[in-house]
């Protein structure tokens, strides 16, 4: 009943998130819902909790320096011959960024410069500015570091289904729907949005307005540097435990502020925390984790009979995926789609005899790619420059939408199957 509470004011917007995080916390000691205060406090002693504060330092460091600018620039040089090819550059970018940052951060940072790119148009290019949010959000879905839903997905596994996603698991699973959907959007925007060609003067004319230093910084190095190394950990945790992923994120981001390299200093790295988000997953994981010590999860195992309906994992998954699209349009919150589906997709996969993995990483490819309308967080970024329509970016993304359900349907059930 509190979960069901808490998501419902979420949803509806009553109270601040963060007060009513400050709220539902002693509430479930008041409740009666833990014996002691201290447990009501669970969810931040998660491990995820403190990898979603690394990303927050993950994403001060590469906004410090000219990064996002550099690779840019340096797609553009080999591959900008016209303007699909420096399309093609501003989103690979964009969406290589927003695999190790949040999507947030991946594409306000590209926002300057693809609006300086437009400014050398004599009329107005919409794509550039609904391409942009559409790869960050794809991107996203590469690695565990690339947004915070990934993260509550992962710790939702972890607690309701006692499953554990590995570094280079979720790389398997989203790493090749990302790509094919990339590929597809790409071609999608492009076809559906025709700009006017530029010259190659003109493409120039752009490149010299970057403003990048032509030797790499000593700071732009250590953040690379640093990250490289984080990646090796990650992908070695996969088999050695030892090199665990919020433990690797958080020496990164420590080394980072070190006396020395100093990167970024502890004041902006606590001015980068979104700390409603941080409250916010805490707050649900304790919840959460209460459902299934309570016996919740179990209980709603036992009611459901889905044997006539879970026929068909492709089936499955592609009508959930739409689902998921459509209360999006209408609950526009990434994370709460994830948190409200989490113990009931359970709770189905345990009853049809499924994959929790599969039906929860289905609802994290939605929550990720909440782009058919400019209402969720990242497309609304680019949407207020007045660039482009809200019946615009439906022309191109509900194709790409649909064809994230199929891809999802087809690759989830046989990777899942192979890993889980």
């Amino acid at each position: 009943g509190l979960l069901l509470a808490t998501i419902v004011c979420m949803l509806t917007g009553g109270l601040p998130i963060g007060v009513l995080c400050m709220l539902v916390i002693p509430l479930m000691y008041i409740c009666g819902c833990v014996e002691t205060p201290a447990a009501a406090l669970a969810g931040f002693q998660n491990q995820s909790a403190f990898f979603m504060l690394a990303s927050f330092g993950l994403t001060c460091a590469v906004t410090r320096v000219p990064l996002s600018r550099r690779l840019m620039r340096g797609i553009i040089t080999k591959a900008g011959r016209n303007v699909n090819t420096v399309l093609l550059a501003i989103m690979l970018c964009c969406g290589l960024l927003s695999s190790i940052v949040s999507n947030i951060a991946a594409c306000s940072a590209f926002i300057p410069l693809v609006l300086d790119f437009l400014s050398i148009y004599e009329n107005e290019d919409e794509r550039m500015l609904i391409a942009l949010p559409t790869a960050s959000m794809i991107g996203g879905m590469i690695t565990p570091a690339g947004g915070a839903v990934n993260v509550i997905a992962i710790t939702y596994l972890e607690n309701l289904a006692s499953v554990n996603v590995t570094f280079l698991d979720w790389v398997a699973i989203f790493g090749p729907i990302a790509i094919v959907a990339f590929i597809a959007a790409y071609f999608i925007i492009r076809a559906v949005f025709k700009p006017a060609e530029l010259t190659q003067d003109a493409i120039h004319h752009y490149l010299s307005k970057l403003e990048i230093p032509e030797k790499i910084g000593k700071d732009e190095i250590r953040v690379c540097v640093i990250i490289a190394a984080m990646l090796i950990c990650w992908i070695l945790g996969t088999w050695f435990s030892f090199f665990n992923i919020m433990v690797v994120a958080m020496v990164g981001v420590g080394i980072m502020m070190l006396p020395g390299i100093g990167v970024f200093g502890w004041k902006d790295f606590v001015k980068e925390v979104n700390w409603t988000a941080f409250f916010m997953l805490g707050t649900l994981i304790g919840l959460t984790g209460l459902l299934r010590t309570n016996g919740v999860v179990k209980w709603l195992t036992s009611i459901m009979d889905l044997s006539s309906i879970a026929t068909s994992d492709f089936v499955f998954v592609f009508v959930l995926a739409l689902i998921g699209f459509l209360i999006l349009i209408v609950m526009p919150v990434g994370p709460t789609l994830v948190t409200t589906l989490a113990v009931p997709l359970v709770a189905v996969a345990a009853a049809a005899n499924m994959s929790p993995v599969m039906l929860i990483c289905t609802t994290v490819m939605c929550a990720t790619c909440c782009f058919l309308f400019p209402i969720d967080v990242v497309p609304l970024l680019t949407y207020g420059y007045g660039y482009y329509e809200m019946a615009d970016m439906p022309k191109s993304n509900a194709i790409i939408q649909v064809i994230l359900c199929l891809l999802s349907a087809i690759w989830l059930p046989v990777i899942c199957g192979m890993l889980f």
